[in-house]
């Protein structure tokens, strides 16, 4: 379980209207093999985003990955079939992102009104290159400066291990 789906569910919970938006969270683990089985007969399918709304006959679903996440050929699957059924489909990084999204949606949120009076509104907060939401995986962005450099040394080790089996040895 990811903190940002944590995150999410907590932000929904407080700035959707359940009197015209419906959301969940789909539990795609399974505990056992047998399980596994069982929900595979029962029609459940890999790929379906971590989080689906509804809201005024509008369908929005979102996939949530981690800051070097990418989606998978199952997900890529669902997002075309979702597509097809005239749902939007966002990919994002961070449960600000995602409320980004739902707003851009069409998403309305809740508005409070304290006791002095003053009004209280979601506010979008501001999001990073590598945060923004995408309607499409393959979009290209930014990659988190923590996974870029992680993926740069990864690629510098490679290089030096490669040069180093191509050096001859003593005994040669």
């Amino acid at each position: 379980m990811s903190v940002e789906q944590v995150r999410l569910a907590r932000l929904l919970d407080r700035w959707i209207d359940p009197a015209t938006t419906f959301w969940t969270a789909t539990d795609p683990m399974t505990t056992s093999p047998l399980a596994g089985f069982m929900r595979k007969k029962r029609g459940v399918k890999a790929g379906v985003p971590d989080t689906l709304i509804w809201h005024r006959r509008r369908s929005v679903a979102i996939e949530l990955k981690g800051r070097g996440g990418r989606c998978n050929p199952a997900q890529r699957e669902v997002r075309a079939a979702l597509l097809r059924a005239g749902c939007q489909w966002w990919v994002c990084n961070s449960a600000d992102a995602a409320m980004w999204a739902l707003k851009k949606s069409g998403v309305m949120f809740r508005t409070f009104v304290r006791s002095d009076g003053s009004i209280e509104r979601w506010r979008q907060p501001k999001l990073a290159d590598w945060e923004h939401p995408r309607r499409d995986p393959s979009e290209p962005r930014p990659m988190h400066p923590v996974i870029r450099a992680e993926r740069r040394n990864a690629a510098r080790r490679r290089r030096a291990w490669a040069r180093e089996a191509a050096l001859p040895t003593a005994a040669e």
